[in-house]
């Protein structure tokens, strides 16, 4: 997600023209979030589950990356070509949501009826796991 990307930005701003890239950017994130909340809108009347995980996403991506990107503005722009790398963000505590919307959008333009597929998935992610043919084979001593 773009969204995901803006600290870096924000990092890697130009520091001869701070107050035109403050504008630059502040622009282009405005016109992100406005995209974001219309996607929001169309996928929750395409499909509300879709939609929901979608709005899980974003608004959990805006907490992670928006404190990433606030960190981002209270720092000075990097100045240096070896300070342009990560300086360990860690966006892994969005994974869940991306595969929970990935999951949703793909159960949605599978072949089989989107409830009845989320319904699948959770038998099998309940069912016991396989017995395994070693364990069939009863052991000499045993």
């Amino acid at each position: 997600m773009k969204y995901r990307e803006y600290p870096f930005i924000v990092r890697r701003r130009n520091p001869d023209e701070l107050s035109k890239e403050r504008q630059r950017i502040s622009a282009d994130l405005s016109d992100l979030q406005a995209k974001l909340n219309g996607f929001k809108a169309m996928l929750r009347v395409e499909d509300p589950y879709v939609g929901e995980r979608y709005v899980e996403l974003v608004d959990a991506t805006r907490r992670v990356a928006g404190a990433f990107i606030k960190e981002a503005w209270n720092t000075d722009p990097v100045g240096k070509d070896s300070q342009v790398h990560n300086p360990s963000w860690d966006f892994s505590g969005l994974d869940k949501y991306d595969e929970a919307y990935l999951r949703a959008a793909a159960d949605h333009l599978g072949w089989m009826y989107a409830p009845l597929r989320r319904k699948v998935r959770e038998w099998r992610s309940e069912a016991p796991a396989p017995v395994e043919a070693e364990q069939l084979v009863p052991r000499e001593g045993k």
